[in-house]
């Protein structure tokens, strides 16, 4: 979606919250960068909220939780955004 298409905040009516089940499952920090692709497993809390031990900045929006019991992450750009940052210093 376009930042212009983003009318009446719907971008965030689309936006959920993910959480683990439990403390070993841990995401590496090479996730987040763009157009990373991660398949989790697990399921959503029947009503929306905020995960667990949620830092709030501002006054966000409840949204659907899902919380997953398993993850593969099946596209990684870690690689490719680290080495356009070498080449851009």
């Amino acid at each position: 979606m376009m930042y212009s298409e983003n009318i009446d905040d719907s971008l965030a009516k689309r936006c959920i919250f993910i959480e683990p089940a439990n403390e070993q499952i841990t995401l590496p920090d090479t996730i987040g960068y763009g157009n990373d692709v991660v398949r989790f497993t697990g399921q959503y809390y029947d009503k929306k909220g905020f995960p667990k031990d949620y830092d709030f900045f501002g006054e966000p929006e409840k949204a659907r939780v899902f919380r997953f019991t398993k993850y593969e992450i099946l596209k990684s750009n870690y690689g490719e955004s680290k080495k356009l940052l070498i080449e851009n210093e």
